[in-house]
């Protein structure tokens, strides 16, 4: 048995895992969670680590091939060249992605603490920030907390996460 890749179709890395796995066949598709800002506000999302690409677990001589490629979701497996053999993926590095992926909680985080922010809106348009944290406004509304250097001195300001990005 062993590890090859399958090349989804655009967004249905999920359909074709589902669909793959009701077939019988062992798939891993390895994930991780990014901050992202939606409505204004930073939410955590599970993407696929690789888009349009997941691993199935296959035997060379005994597994049924054919289905595959018809499975809703999935467009081809993988290979260089229309007649070479399907990309082998070695065992130690499914399992060390396996490894990575369960020591990450957050892969892609939309800010981190104290890094460099750019100000793209509002009355400090053009100001370079550094971030603090997201707060919460009376409102329930997300905003940064953002140190900017005025008058020689560190302030700190609550600022519309709209109006602010990685610098």
């Amino acid at each position: 048995m062993s590890w090859y890749v399958i090349y989804s179709k655009p967004r249905e890395e999920y359909r074709a895992k589902e669909n793959l796995e009701n077939q019988g066949y062992e798939v891993f598709l390895p994930t991780c969670q990014i901050e992202k800002l939606i409505n204004s506000k930073v939410s955590l999302i599970t993407e696929p680590l690789f888009p349009r690409y997941l691993f199935i677990k296959l035997d060379q001589i005994n597994s049924n091939w054919f289905p595959i490629r018809s499975t809703k979701g999935v467009s081809s497996l993988l290979r260089f060249g229309k007649e070479s053999n399907p990309i082998h993926v070695p065992d130690q590095i499914i399992s060390n992605l396996r490894t990575f992926l369960n020591s990450q909680s957050v892969i892609d985080k939309l800010f981190e603490q104290n890094a460099p922010i750019f100000i793209c809106d509002g009355i400090f348009k053009g100001l370079v920030g550094i971030f603090q944290k997201i707060n919460y406004s009376m409102t329930g509304e997300q905003r940064a907390l953002v140190l900017i250097e005025l008058l020689g001195k560190l302030q700190q300001f609550s600022i519309s996460l709209k109006a602010i990005q990685k610098d």
